[in-house]
């Protein structure tokens, strides 16, 4: 018996041997609807096949979930016996989104979990904070004319590009009003932060000598708004990181960096959510 199809809040794995999987399918699925069922024992087309239930297996589960599950979440963890196996039931909610698993953020589509683009993480990090009773939410003392409006284009122009806003960009006015960052014709403090040009917020990068780092050999600072200190940031890494060379048959020579400028990126991005 079939008791059903994957689909974008249910997610089967044949055993406790995909737990690592599993944490990231509840994350990608936590961003995408905020809840969701996995089940450990049945096939991925739906059929029981069972799964082996020691003394702490629940427990083992409810551990990597929370060790590498980010922010917490609320999880239901039991055994349930379907068809005559034993498999385990896992439900789980959270409106804490972005989630991370193991320090990536996914976003379920259909039946697979795709890693979230940088540009998809940022929109969620901006609207995580739109809205809320806090120091983001509050109007700030900027206005209008204080917006990079280039800044702000870019922005939602990436936001159109990853599908996560269906609007485009028409003023500044009109354009932060749909995305509730004014607030009695007012500026809100994440729309400040996030878009103002001002020097806000400070960022300070280092190389360091020694990975104790009590030593260092260059070090920088810059202020501006959030979406420009990212781009000063990801710059100043890849300034400061090691280049190998490869030619693909041709003249032309291809620069590879010690580290992929999208995980930089992404390194970036959750040092900001911190």
């Amino acid at each position: 018996m079939i008791i059903g199809k994957e689909s974008e809040k249910l997610e089967f794995k044949k055993s406790t041997a995909e737990l690592r999987e599993s944490v990231i399918s509840m994350a990608a699925i936590l961003n995408k609807h905020g809840s969701g069922e996995l089940y450990f024992g049945v096939h991925s087309n739906g059929t029981p096949i069972g799964q082996e239930i020691g003394a702490y297996t629940l427990r083992d589960i409810s551990q990597a979930v929370s060790n590498h599950l980010e922010p917490k979440v609320y999880s239901r963890i039991s055994e349930a016996v379907i068809n005559h196996k034993r498999c385990i039931h896992v439900e789980f909610i959270g409106d804490d989104a972005p989630y991370l698993a193991y320090g990536r953020a996914y976003i379920r589509v259909a039946d697979e979990d795709k890693q979230m683009s940088s540009a998809t993480l940022e929109d969620y990090i901006l609207r995580k904070h739109m809205g809320k009773d806090s120091w983001d939410g509050e109007p700030s003392y900027k206005t209008l004319d204080d917006i990079d409006e280039e800044v702000l284009r870019r922005y939602i122009e990436r936001a159109n590009n990853t599908g996560r806003i269906d609007f485009t960009y028409t003023t500044k006015g009109d354009t932060l009003t749909r995305l509730d960052l004014l607030k009695d014709g007012k500026l809100k403090n994440a729309a400040a932060v996030w878009f103002c040009g001002e020097s806000l917020l400070e960022l300070q990068m280092a190389v360091f000598a020694t990975p104790e780092r009590l030593t260092f050999l260059d070090i920088n600072r810059a202020g501006g708004s959030i979406m420009q200190m990212m781009g000063i940031a990801e710059r100043y890494v890849g300034n400061n990181i090691r280049y190998r060379v490869e030619f693909d048959g041709s003249i032309e020579r291809k620069e590879i960096p010690e580290i992929p400028m999208l995980a930089v990126r992404e390194a970036i991005i959750k040092g900001i959510v911190a």
